[in-house]
């Protein structure tokens, strides 16, 4: 057996996004680093198959999570670009709860039918609870008799199969949107798990967490209540979460703030009426998750508060404006980009987005505006590490699609720097350097202009520089930048 233990720390940034501070996409710098906790990784390897997982800081011992995503669909399943993990990972991280996954465990149920999707879901998880449970028993900062199973879509029907297995150590299971349009079973997909659900909820025999949502479900919606009627009916010990009706429902509930501030205070008291503990750390958690109930952050129609001021942004946001319902405005690094008259148009719209643009964000939807990243206008702060000697280098170009240039920004050093020098200059950079719209590299070099950071020689510690960058071809709204430097 190999074992792999590793420490990392996990950074957030407050009221920016951290790979962002870029006009057309010309550059990134390092995150600031606002909270922070550590998040210790170990990677356990056997010969049948690996167990992955991550715990919080401290020694323990701390339940366990299992949990498995995939074929997932109103969940919305993301890793997001915060953490090298996903929110429903987050979420146990933020309880308290040490997370796990399996791998490369395959075949225990070869023998079953395509479509035997309750016997097939019993057969996988009794395989993975009792490998994961036999793999972690000797490590002493994990306890695995106080086990929750959780799945998303597809894997959330297993993570329901756990509540009719008699499987030791295991309390509750926590099932989000369990459907999926791939399976390996070619028939009536709905009619099947539906048939499944019946099945599994005649045998529920510890507490279950069901949740659904509106937003982009693989079933409609008198199939997937069918489906919960179904497991429900012969089980008094489901906690069903549907929302559906809620105004939180309009976002994949597992890639969206809003979702999750919904879900995961239900899902706090299920795990306390499980007898389990919940021992919240926000450090685990990104920002925008700790003031899920916060006052809209605009009027829809007031484009001076659109946290995008280029002129490409404010047109695209009026143009958005007129489009018809359903909508959606999104916020990109790179970009905007808007859709409408589809439906589902918040899940199709951030998957169209995201082809070719980096961190999409939805801004507004329909009549309201849902955003909850940075402000207009709102000072950022970037943290800096360099060596003696080394230099640090920003380079700003506001470019079209083609790489042609909109303007050459300015940039004003407000508060100079203590200990080095600060030059700001004009420049041309070589094209492959230069990244367009698209993600591409430009074919041509790009005019824009240099901010450039040189400690005094000799120098260790400390120092900050403060500058303005023009960000739209009128030069109002300039952005205020706060550059942390450490000099080691």
């Amino acid at each position: 057996m190999k074992i792999k233990l590793k420490r990392f720390k996990i950074s957030y940034c407050l009221g920016l996004v951290c790979s962002g501070l870029m006009s057309a996409t010309v550059w990134a710098a390092p995150a600031s680093v606002a909270q922070s906790a550590v998040v210790q990784r170990f990677d356990i390897e056997k010969p049948e198959g690996s167990v992955l997982g991550v715990m919080p800081e401290g020694e323990g011992p701390f339940p366990v999570a299992f949990v498995e995503e995939h074929g997932a669909s109103a969940s919305g399943l993301a890793h997001m670009m915060w953490q090298p993990y996903s929110l429903l990972s987050a979420y146990f991280l933020s309880r308290g709860y040490a997370v796990v996954h399996v791998k490369g465990l395959f075949g225990k149920e070869k023998n079953l039918s395509p479509c035997a999707l309750a016997a097939r879901a019993r057969t996988d998880i009794q395989a993975e609870v009792e490998f994961v449970q036999h793999t972690l028993t000797a490590n002493p900062k994990l306890n695995v008799n106080a086990l929750v199973v959780a799945g998303a879509g597809q894997a959330g029907l297993t993570a329901l199969a756990a509540s009719s297995v008699p499987v030791p150590g295991v309390k509750a299971v926590m099932a989000f949107s369990p459907t999926s349009q791939k399976s390996i079973c070619k028939e009536d997909l709905p009619k099947n798990f539906i048939a499944a659900a019946v099945e599994l909820g005649k045998q529920v025999a510890i507490p279950a967490f069901y949740a659904e949502g509106l937003a982009g479900n693989l079933m409609d919606e008198k199939e997937w209540h069918s489906m919960v009627t179904a497991y429900a009916v012969h089980n008094k010990n489901v906690f069903f979460v549907d929302m559906s009706r809620t105004p939180q429902g309009l976002y994949p509930f597992l890639s969206y703030a809003d979702g999750f501030s919904y879900w995961s205070e239900k899902a706090d008291g299920f795990l306390k009426k499980s007898a389990l503990p919940v021992t919240v750390k926000k450090a685990y958690l990104p920002p925008a998750l700790d003031n899920p109930h916060a006052t809209p952050f605009a009027p829809l129609d007031d484009v001076n508060a659109l946290p995008d001021q280029r002129n490409g942004a404010r047109a695209a946001y009026e143009g958005f404006l007129k489009k018809p319902k359903p909508r959606a405005f999104f916020l990109s690094d790179n970009g905007t980009f808007s859709a409408s008259g589809q439906e589902d148009i918040v899940r199709t719209g951030q998957k169209k987005c995201e082809e070719g643009k980096r961190n999409c964000k939805l801004y507004a939807y329909n009549t309201t505006v849902v955003w909850r990243g940075a402000l207009r206008g709102e000072t950022k702060v970037l943290s800096v590490n360099i060596g003696q000697g080394h230099t640090f280098q920003m380079f700003s170009a506001d470019i079209k699609p083609d790489c042609s240039i909109n303007f050459v920004p300015k940039i004003k050093v407000v508060r100079d720097a203590l200990h080095g020098i600060v030059k700001v200059s004009e420049q041309t950079q070589p094209a492959s350097s230069v990244e367009k719209k698209s993600g591409k590299a430009c074919e041509t070099p790009v005019k824009g202009t240099a901010f450039f950071y040189q400690a005094t020689p000799g120098f260790t510690g400390t120092d900050s520089v403060m500058i303005e960058r023009q960000i739209n071809a009128d030069a109002q709204h300039p952005e205020t930048v706060i550059f942390n430097i450490t000099i080691k």
